[in-house]
């Protein structure tokens, strides 16, 4: 959103179209999907704090208003809105405890797993080895 709203120029600001387009990019935002930790959730308002774990560790902290969630994710179910969500064929229909809590085919550098800590993968060495860092 910031590359679009650093193309204009002051000059078109005055244009009526102009101005109702940033403000409508500002209002509805930008959709995004977060790997991310459920902090605190303020049920009055609406809104939950969450750590995102993919941003930087300076600024990881999000806010997420529970009106625009699209799914969730939750021990490898899929939440949604009450409608069939496309691509949520491979999630099955109710969690299985015994399965495994992540696959290994899945597995790549940069991914986030986790048993009861935060793990991030740094490299693969072979199918029974990976080198994890935590946050």
């Amino acid at each position: 959103m910031e590359e679009k709203l650093a193309k204009v120029k002051p000059a078109d600001l005055k244009k009526a179209d102009v101005v109702k387009k940033i403000s409508k990019d500002i209002i509805e935002g930008e959709s995004v999907e977060i790997t991310g930790h459920l902090v605190e959730s303020d049920n009055n308002l609406g809104r939950s704090l969450i750590i995102d774990l993919n941003a930087p560790m300076a600024n990881n902290f999000r806010q997420v208003d529970h009106r625009t969630i699209e799914h969730i994710i939750y021990r490898n179910v899929k939440y949604t809105l009450g409608k069939k969500a496309a691509g949520s064929e491979e999630f099955p229909l109710k969690y299985d405890k015994n399965a495994a809590k992540w696959s290994s085919t899945k597995l790549a550098v940069g991914n986030w797993f986790s048993s009861v800590s935060y793990y991030k993968v740094k490299s693969i060495t072979d199918k029974e080895n990976c080198q994890v860092v935590t946050p």
